[in-house]
């Protein structure tokens, strides 16, 4: 075969037509080249170019996010400068990379200390024996075959996940799996890497060359290739699960005798994770440069490492998410065993002091305690399968949650006006007949008055009044007080019960409606919504939820809905309002519709409307539905503005200042990874030190080799 045809067999088999795959080329000399590409054509072209021109050509196994196609500004075209994609930029995990790596040894078979180098020809088929025995262990767990590949220098076995959500818990699973193979088939000779098991991983670019260190007899650069084309089956969640690592043994007790009793310290119970993990670090003396926002969690860069100082290039990092949990990370091999418990183990011992974490999680019951409850187990062939029922085909259920999203102002409380207004009548529905009979609407608003502001709003909707509820308040025996999700269900339930015609309810916006829950908790947000999808199910009604997107500019539109990722994750139905960016048409947009086909979404336009008032004659906002889109969600997210964003390169300035702040001299490629563990471009930092006006000093003192950057250590007098 030749070069392209291996290279189109690699892509073909890994990625489908009009996909989107992220071609890397680090240690190019120009720097690491990044290309998005949907064009197939062109990514095997770009493969071939750089074949045999840079020391080695990847691709990501997981599509990227389809926004950093959409935003970069040259399309299916490598370039020096871009950024790549991230963890958290990957929506779904499509494979699982098991990579059995040759340990490379010298002539005395000792491991190398450099081990980037091509393996010997021993060392290669070593790593295909071993390949063959993870792949049997692995059949005879009920696995599909794989897709089996050359990488030039070891064996890849590559099983399909099948599109499934990429979630920091099947990473911890998938970490769990190598961590059992390599528990398993680790001998010396060959090791199965665990370190491939993060979202966004590259691996080789099958087909082309791979030129790892010099080329020698010995150790020859070689072609990457696909040898075995895999079953179109996937590995479940519950095969991964199945492969765990044999629990680490409970530490010897340390023969350090602290005679003297260890200080002690309380977290504020009262205080946000970011600030227990803050005051942790500061009770330990743990040097924290940098904290990074990460969706639902807080980084702390940490340097250096607490368990290797030469870990100092900003690879090491705590975190601490919003339901309260906390995590420790360093990028090395040798530390991939240490997370946070081992973290908490090491400071306490080495300092004699003591950190206490005060948090509201409760404790999950384990295997071998006493059962508190049966499980209630159906055979589905005695289960009678029902359709679901629309009260807007295709767009809202009965029976299950819906959510209206966007930013404040775009006309999302206007469509609940709509929804009610069709509902009340039987009528309506803009893309299709309305085929129920009239139905009863509560609404619950603790932002709009319901005199002055919703029922003129439902007046201009032409809804029937007699058919619509208002529910300003629940009254409890302190008082009248809002609803809220943390303790009115039950009244919820007695209200639908007293009112069996009311199948519609609005709750606007639910972020309003919590209670004690916290919005930003995945776990408390949960604890609401969960028994309030049961009460839909149990009454048959469409519930809708309205809320806010947050003013993130870079996260994906999923994640920009207000409060934690299980807002979208209890609806069934999530639709986006807001003014699409490119055409400037206010649209209504799927954001999740899984139990629908997509049918696209509508645009619309908010008009003044006349609705005589008590004999006076107001102007009231109504929305009318137009043509139908098919729009992305993201292209109807309004932008914003530039002024309230700090720019990134001003934030990587203050970094790079702090990284030099020492005065020591510092290699320019180091520099730029510390950066991208950062969270900054090569392009960023570039702009930082020119946002520093001259203070970065950059020396080549042997040319040609490495350049240096420094920043001139401050006098007392300048300090």
């Amino acid at each position: 075969m030749t070069l392209a045809e291996e290279i189109r067999k690699g892509v073909e088999a890994l990625f489908p037509e009009g996909s989107l795959v992220e071609l890397r080329i680090p240690k190019s000399s120009t720097g690491t080249i990044i290309g998005f590409f949907r064009d197939r054509e062109k990514l095997i072209a770009a493969i071939e170019k750089y074949s045999g021109q840079v020391p080695a050509v990847y691709y990501t196994l997981n599509a990227p996010d389809p926004k950093l196609y959409d935003n970069i500004k040259m399309q299916d075209v490598a370039i020096s400068g871009a950024s790549g994609c991230h963890d958290d930029e990957v929506m779904v995990r499509n494979w699982l990379l098991i990579d059995c790596d040759p340990i490379r040894v010298d002539a005395e078979g000792k491991p190398l200390a450099d081990q980037k180098c091509s393996s010997t020809d021993a060392e290669k088929a070593a790593s295909l024996e071993v390949s063959k025995q993870v792949q049997v262990y692995l059949m005879n767990k009920g696995w599909p075959d794989p897709t089996c590949a050359d990488s030039g220098n070891g064996y890849h076995l590559l099983y399909r996940l099948g599109g499934v959500p990429s979630t920091k818990e099947l990473t911890a699973t998938i970490e769990e799996t190598l961590a059992h193979l390599a528990e398993k088939f680790n001998d010396g000779k060959v090791k199965i890497d665990t370190v491939v098991s993060n979202p966004s991983r590259i691996t080789k670019a099958y087909g082309s060359f791979a030129s790892k260190g010099p080329n020698t007899a010995e150790r020859p650069h070689r072609f990457s290739r696909m040898r075995i084309i895999g079953a179109l089956e996937s590995v479940t969640p519950l095969q991964l699960a199945a492969l765990k690592p044999t629990p680490a043994a409970a530490p010897k007790k340390s023969s350090i005798v602290i005679k003297a009793k260890a200080a002690e310290m309380n977290a504020t119970q009262d205080s946000e994770p970011w600030e227990k993990l803050q005051a942790f670090l500061e009770w330990y003396d743990i040097a924290h440069k940098v904290k990074v926002r990460d969706h639902t969690s807080w980084k702390f860069v940490l340097i250096p490492c607490p368990f290797n100082p030469e870990h100092s290039q900003g690879e090491v990092s705590a975190f601490a998410d919003d339901d309260g949990r906390f995590g420790f990370k360093c990028f090395h091999e040798s530390c991939k065993d240490n997370h946070w418990e081992q973290l908490r183990e090491r400071l306490q011992l080495v300092t004699g002091k003591k950190f206490f974490f005060i948090t509201n999680l409760p404790a999950a019951a384990g295997v071998g305690e006493v059962a508190t409850s049966k499980a209630i187990l159906k055979r589905a062939n005695t289960i009678t399968p029902e359709t679901i029922n629309w009260l807007w085909p295709n767009r809202i259920p009965f029976g299950k949650l819906t959510l209206f999203a966007g930013h404040p102002g775009v006309g999302k409380g206007m469509a609940t006006m709509y929804v009610a207004a069709c509902a009340s009548k039987g009528t309506g529905w803009k893309d299709c007949p309305n085929t129920n009979p009239p139905l009863e609407t509560i609404i619950m608003s603790s932002e709009d008055a319901a005199g002055d502001t919703l029922v003129p709003r439902l007046i201009a909707a032409e809804a029937d009044l007699s058919k619509i509820i208002m529910c300003p308040m629940v009254q409890t025996a302190k008082g009248q007080k809002p609803f809220t999700l943390d303790a009115d269900i039950p009244t919820l339930e007695v209200a639908l019960a007293d009112n069996p015609d009311v199948k519609v309810i609005i709750i606007d916006p639910i972020m309003n409606h919590l209670g004690k829950l916290k919005g930003n908790s995945e776990q408390e947000l949960r604890l609401g919504l969960t028994p309030l999808a049961l009460l839909a199910e149990k009454s048959k009604a469409a519930i809708i939820l309205v809320t806010h997107y947050n003013k993130s500019t870079g996260s994906d539109s999923i994640q920009r809905v207000g409060g934690a990722m299980g807002m979208v994750g209890a609806v069934r139905v999530a639709w986006s309002f807001g003014k699409n960016k490119m055409s400037g048409v206010m649209e209504m947009t799927p954001l999740k519709a899984n139990i629908a086909p997509n049918m696209g979404g509508l645009e619309y336009e908010v008009v003044s409307t006349p609705v005589e008032i008590n004999g006076q004659t107001v102007s009231m906002g109504k929305i009318v539905f137009g043509n139908t889109s098919h729009a992305s969600v993201d292209d109807a997210l309004a932008s914003v503005s530039k002024d309230t964003v700090t720019p990134q390169y001003k934030l990587a300035a203050k970094w790079l200042a702090d990284h030099l702040s020492n005065g020591v001299a510092k290699q320019a490629v180091e520099i730029y990874e510390s950066a991208e563990y950062a969270g900054f471009s090569i392009d960023t930092i570039k702009a930082a030190v020119k946002e520093l006006n001259g203070s970065v000093v950059k020396s080549k003192p042997d040319n040609p080799g490495p350049t240096y950057w420094q920043m001139p250590k401050p006098t007392p007098e300048a300090e």
